[in-house]
């Protein structure tokens, strides 16, 4: 059974309601805005014990039981535009009334870190996580979505100081805070002085990262697994007796450990070695021309292939193009990217980001450089070049479709691996294809989020959807004394973490691809979100196409989340003049 950050909630609402008083926030306005004081004056002057934001008219509170009435409460806050309404805990969605217990654990002082509520949300930190020089600090928002599954996602609060041009960020309206004696984030009120005012806003270019898991036992309890872990147990513990929270398992019926397609290298340079290499100038400034001289020498030297200057895309050849990233032009305009053929083999290679790490590092030229050419040439030349899609024996045609901004596309793989691709735009269109024809119907009867839909030889239809669970390791893994990376450890204690898998919990059918589980590296740096197979006509076959998740050229020797067919019509969705995607 694998772990899930799904959580299992059972509440004694008797004994809540005996111990705490709780109250509904409204506002008469469209919303209540999401750095307004109304969300942190409960806590600094009133002393409730926690306040939850709903994103939109609402924000729940909780007190202490008859510490404060509705009237009084509505008269403290002092806002006419806001309403105040008492309700019982029973009353409340099981995901609002865990969150208010939840951040109520910032009223409890923990050695070496600080859990805070803050603006109706729930921040952790560590005074470690900050910056040597104070003028960032790292933390992790921890909360519970409206399925009742367990998030983490880590932020960072810089200085004030960072943004003195950004109008938004200096305005009234948007939250700003102090680091109290204790290490804990308050409110700015009207009479602190402090130089050190803090938003809830990144560095530009840095960006806060806290890893899922780090299997090394100094590790592993410096990782958002085991904050989640760790937080959830405080919270049985302080909250003993008014509600028990635990994650749900799941059966994985089916996992695919090897790898497929591993010779993508090999395959993706004998694709260049076809076409004529050229690196091309749309930086048009002297000052990175050393630069764009040390990129075509590093792709010359890995692929044998003598790379030519340009200063425009050659027809026909694989063009590798120097470009500044999409920030760099303000409101887009004067952005080369969106003036590129679509027609032609061209990746584009960002100065800020991607340049450096092709000149220093020559795996990162074959997984960003080579193999999208590949990718792109593939897409021209209308077959699969980096996988034996022959060798899958598949009976018929496979058909793949995706909607972005209400655009259809659609990709049809042959059995030996031909492919070709189809657009549908608006209310009038040329597809007379049956099949695909209906594939739309569904697609526009379909709410799920994504729409990436399947069918295969057979009439079998399935809509593939994001879901935000994700597979947990087992907690016994934080008491090991020591970690192995064997296969039975990697069962034991990470079944559904690493790997792709296969779940089947009652009527739903889920799917994840996770770390490459054997041999793999110590850290696992992101959690694999689940994803949720819905079948819409016949049968579910996405047990047919797990292996086509077990590729190393989507993600750079990794598996990949979706099957790679997505990955191509991707790309072509990106040739397309009305999208703006940079790739």
């Amino acid at each position: 059974m694998a772990f899930t950050n799904k959580l299992k909630v059972t509440f004694d609402f008797p004994s809540i309601d005996r111990d705490f008083d709780f109250f509904l926030i409204s506002t008469s306005e469209k919303y209540i805005a999401r750095g307004a004081y109304v969300l942190d004056k409960p806590q600094s002057s009133l002393k409730a014990s926690s306040l939850v934001f709903d994103n939109g008219k609402s924000a729940f509170v909780m007190f202490p039981k008859s510490i404060i009435s509705g009237s009084s409460l509505a008269e403290q806050l002092g806002n006419e535009l806001l309403s105040v309404k008492k309700i019982y805990s029973e009353d409340i969605k099981d995901y609002i009334l865990v969150r208010l217990f939840l951040y109520a654990l910032a009223n409890f002082q923990f050695q070496d870190f600080a859990y805070n509520n803050i603006t109706g949300k729930f921040f952790f930190h560590k005074p470690s996580w900050r910056s040597r020089s104070g003028n960032s600090i790292a933390a992790l928002g921890i909360g519970v979505d409206s399925s009742l599954c367990a998030t983490a996602e880590a932020t960072t609060f810089t200085k004030l100081s960072f943004f003195k041009n950004n109008k938004k960020v200096l305005g009234p309206d948007y939250a700003k805070y102090v680091v109290l004696p204790n290490g804990k984030l308050r409110r700015v009120l009207s009479i602190d002085e402090s130089p050190d005012i803090y938003v809830k806003k990144g560095i530009p270019g840095h960006k806060a990262e806290v890893p899922f898991l780090d299997l090394r036992v100094d590790k592993v309890k410096e990782t958002r697994a085991w904050y989640l872990h760790d937080t959830f147990a405080k919270l049985n513990s302080r909250f003993d007796g008014y509600l028990s929270v635990s994650f749900q398992t799941m059966p994985v019926s089916e996992t695919i450990g090897t790898r497929r397609a591993e010779d993508f290298i090999e395959m993706s340079l004998a694709k260049a070695t076809k076409r004529q290499l050229a690196v091309v100038d749309m930086a048009h400034d002297p000052f990175y021309q050393e630069m764009l001289t040390d990129l075509g020498a590093s792709l010359s030297e890995f692929s044998g292939i003598k790379a030519i200057a340009s200063t425009e895309i050659i027809s026909g050849a694989n063009n590798v193009v120097l470009i500044h990233d999409e920030d760099y032009y303000p409101e887009g305009k004067g952005d080369p990217h969106k003036t590129l053929p679509r027609s032609q083999s061209v990746q584009c290679v960002t100065i800020e980001e991607s340049a450096k790490k092709i000149i220093n590092d020559k795996k990162a030229v074959i997984s960003t450089v080579f193999k999208e050419l590949a990718i792109k040439s593939d897409i021209i030349d209308g077959y699969i070049s980096l996988d034996d899609w022959a060798s899958f024996s598949f009976s018929g045609d496979w058909v793949f479709g995706m909607e972005v901004d209400k655009a259809k596309f659609f990709m049809t793989v042959k059995p030996n691996g031909s492919i070709s691709f189809v657009k549908q735009e608006g209310i009038y269109n040329e597809i007379d294809d049956p099949a695909l024809l209906e594939l739309i119907d569904l697609m526009d009867d379909s709410v799920a989020k994504g729409k990436s839909i399947v069918r295969d030889p057979l009439g079998n239809i399935n809509l593939i959807s994001r879901t935000s669970l994700f597979c947990m390791p087992n907690p016994e893994l934080f008491r090991l004394e020591t970690i192995s990376r064997s296969g039975k450890a990697r069962s034991d204690y990470l079944e559904g973490v690493v790997d792709i898998n296969l779940f089947q919990d009652e009527d739903r059918t889920y799917y994840s691809a996770g770390l490459v589980g054997y041999g793999m590296n110590w850290g696992i740096p992101k959690a694999s979100l689940l994803y949720e197979v819905q079948t819409i006509k016949g049968e579910c076959i996405i047990r047919d196409l797990l292996e086509t998740m077990s590729v190393m050229f989507v993600k750079y020797n990794s598996f990949t989340v979706m099957p790679y067919p997505f990955k191509y019509l991707r790309e072509f969705i990106s040739t397309q003049p009305t999208s703006e995607v940079r790739k």
